[in-house]
């Protein structure tokens, strides 16, 4: 290799930072992955179309899916998907749905979620944003549900 690029985020030894929340942090094994990526409009509003998820425990593979937008999907759109989904094996969910597997997985089970292009996916499927709870300057925090007892804070890098 002749070029090596390395990016970096650090503190000076007397800046650390301070949090002040009740959230208590744990230190998950993450044996239990989901992976998913969004498709989106080809115009400047980049809507959600469809997606894909797959689930894996322990490098085993539990199931996946695709899920779609009913907003942004044409009725001929969705029969390819729906043709798609049936050739293949795979469940098709609406939107609605995914949003529960995904805080089923995610928030309950405590899975590791990986995204190609994370922020921006999660971007994709959220009915509303705000700034991070416990940081603001440092994150935003994405709605994905109407119960407000649950939150998805990423890290803004």
């Amino acid at each position: 290799m002749e070029h090596i690029a390395l990016r970096t985020f650090s503190t000076k030894e007397n800046e650390k930072k301070q949090y002040t929340s009740n959230y208590k942090r744990e230190n998950p094994d993450f044996s239990r992955v989901l992976t998913f990526d969004t498709e989106t409009t080809a115009d400047e509003f980049l809507n959600l179309k469809f997606g894909s998820f797959m689930v894996h425990e322990n490098d085993v593979y539990q199931y996946a899916g695709l899920f779609w937008d009913d907003r942004h999907v044409s009725e001929k759109e969705y029969k390819i998907l729906k043709t798609y989904a049936e050739k293949h094996n795979i469940r098709l969910f609406s939107l609605e749905e995914f949003i529960k597997i995904f805080y089923l997985e995610v928030y309950e089970r405590k899975t590791l979620c990986i995204g190609y292009n994370l922020n921006f996916d999660l971007s994709r499927i959220i009915l509303d944003y705000g700034h991070g709870r416990y940081s603001g300057k440092d994150g935003f925090s994405f709605k994905l549900t109407e119960d407000t007892t649950i939150h998805v804070y990423v890290s803004s890098i």
